[in-house]
């Protein structure tokens, strides 16, 4: 280089340590994301072909426990109705 101007060389290490910055912040996204993904894969549900007999009894259940809750409210219904009359 001739004489004391060092710009082109200032603008090279710039840009340099630019680079370097931006790859550091790349590596780290990567690595957010392959945390995000772990963190997915934790939540990702299997879809099975066979039946889960847990699920198939709570299925049933639903149906008893809806009736007996409309059970219970017509006893009660009842109860208010019969101590309102005497």
């Amino acid at each position: 280089m001739a004489g004391k101007d060092y710009t082109l060389l200032r603008a090279y290490e710039d840009n340099d340590a630019t680079i370097r910055r931006l790859a550091n912040e790349i590596g780290q996204g990567d690595e957010a994301i392959r945390q995000v993904e772990k963190k997915i894969v934790q939540f990702d549900i299997q879809i099975q072909d066979e039946p889960d007999p847990r699920f198939e009894v709570l299925k049933r259940l639903k149906p008893f426990s809806e009736d007996t809750a409309n059970q219970l409210l017509r006893a009660k219904k009842r109860l208010r109705a019969d101590s309102s009359v005497i």
